[in-house]
């Protein structure tokens, strides 16, 4: 049953990721991220990976990205500025979103509930943080001091201190929830199961309101 969900979150997810001069788009069904220009929204290259490609993660920090391959327990490190894949990482399990942290990597693992950090330099896991069921959309705070993961066959959310690896809190949402943006006051979570979007307040990480939206609700940015 899991796998099958996680196939077809995979059909709903795309992985979009802007960072100056390009942005980045996978190919779910293929083995490859095209990168376009910002200026012109002209395709630069197409960069090639394994099969499957769904999580990207810019870090902010070194001049690479993070791809990771939820059927294949795989990550790829790509350099940006040169635009050709640097090392392929075995994690195991099945890892799906991703997000820098502190110079670190925070990929969620949605079969084995948990998430997983790695040392991109090294490509060594450092630590497994246990979280909710089938963890998918991850994302960290603007000081990077926390990372939030979705649970979603737990229909809650995961708040990780980036620093120590250890929960701060499970914070109760809608059901299914999946993608997440923040500002400097709510996360704003769409949850795709629901039809909901539930606004926690960052400062209390409790849910303040849940409104409904339209038939799964699985992407979402703020301007």
């Amino acid at each position: 049953m899991l796998q099958l969900s996680l196939i077809l979150l995979m059909y709903c997810f795309a992985s979009i990721v802007a960072s100056d001069p390009y942005f980045y788009i996978n190919h779910q069904q293929g083995e490859g991220v095209s990168v376009f220009q910002r200026s012109d929204l002209t395709l630069k290259t197409t960069i090639p990976t394994l099969k499957g490609p769904a999580g990207i993660a810019i870090s902010p920090h070194n001049s690479w990205f993070a791809v990771t391959y939820p059927e294949q327990g795989m990550v790829s490190f790509i350099d940006s500025e040169k635009l050709i894949p640097l090392a392929h990482v075995s994690v195991g399990g099945s890892p799906f979103g991703a997000v820098f942290a502190n110079k670190l990597l925070f990929i969620s693992d949605w079969y084995n509930h948990s998430v997983v950090v790695i040392n991109p330099g090294t490509g060594q896991i450092i630590r497994k943080i246990p979280v909710g069921k089938s963890p998918a959309g991850i994302a960290t705070n603007a000081c990077e001091s926390q990372v939030w993961v979705l649970n979603r066959e737990s229909n809650n959310i995961s708040v990780i201190d980036s620093h120590l690896f250890t929960l701060i809190k499970n914070i109760s949402v809608g059901k299914a929830p999946f993608a997440l943006a923040m500002d400097n006051r709510f996360a704003y979570i769409a949850n795709s199961q629901g039809n909901t979007l539930s606004i926690v307040d960052l400062l209390s990480l409790t849910e303040i309101k849940r409104v409904k939206v339209g038939q799964m609700p699985c992407l979402m940015a703020l301007l």
